[in-house]
């Protein structure tokens, strides 16, 4: 599944190796030119809302993973401080 968080950024979300039985899987962003991007994380998602006719919207942040505790980024790629 590709996830496209905001069409004028370069940044693909892609889950792939699901395990539908865990409920695991695996993520990577990925550029226009096919390159993996933001790699030093363990995973990374997209942040999903709905609007009152159920359209799916995201939020122009990203929820990463790395050495077990979960951080922000925005689509420009740089961490968000709390």
């Amino acid at each position: 599944m590709i996830t496209i968080p905001n069409s004028k950024n370069d940044v693909f979300l892609c889950i792939y190796d699901v395990n539908y039985e865990t409920g695991e899987y695996k993520t990577k962003a990925l550029n226009s030119k096919n390159q993996e991007i933001l790699t030093g994380y363990e995973q990374i998602e997209a942040i999903s809302n709905k609007d009152k006719n159920n359209n799916i919207w995201y939020e122009d942040v990203l929820k990463v993973k790395k050495d077990g505790k979960y951080g922000l980024i925005n689509l420009s790629r740089k961490r968000i401080n709390p």
